[in-house]
């Protein structure tokens, strides 16, 4: 095989060529965005005779569901949860119960809070269900 020689002033081009390459990809890498949670897309509701659709209410790290009927199905694409974000169900009784149906092919992530209250207490039923895992 053929040797190749270069001299040394070629080498440091070389180098840094490579070094400015290096340093342009970790400079976009830097300005690219992480990936970060959404709250959770979607919310077709299904409710049981004699109820009201739930209301949704988004904030910027906050989504509050009003439920208007004992026993509510939610069909959401994703259900993502980050750190900083909060998912608030406001049920009427402590005996309601919210089944959150993840549709979507993603695993749902849940690293923030999702709670459940019953006017200032906690309490209700959050149930979920997906085809990937939470």
């Amino acid at each position: 095989m053929p040797t190749l020689i270069m001299s040394p002033r070629t080498r440091r081009r070389l180098l840094f060529a490579r070094t400015a390459l290096c340093g342009a990809l970790v400079g976009v890498h830097a300005l690219t965005p992480t990936t970060s949670f959404a709250l959770p897309v979607g919310g077709i509701p299904q409710v049981n005779s004699g109820g009201g659709d739930p209301t949704l209410t988004t904030g910027a790290d906050r989504l509050d569901v009003k439920l208007n009927a004992s026993r509510t199905v939610l069909s959401w694409t994703t259900f993502n949860v980050s750190p900083q974000e909060t998912v608030s169900f406001q049920f009427d009784d402590r005996s309601w119960i919210v089944l959150n149906k993840v549709t979507g092919l993603t695993p749902a992530k849940i690293e923030g809070v999702v709670e459940g209250k019953v006017g200032s207490a906690y309490g209700g039923n959050i149930w979920f269900s997906s085809q990937n895992s939470i």
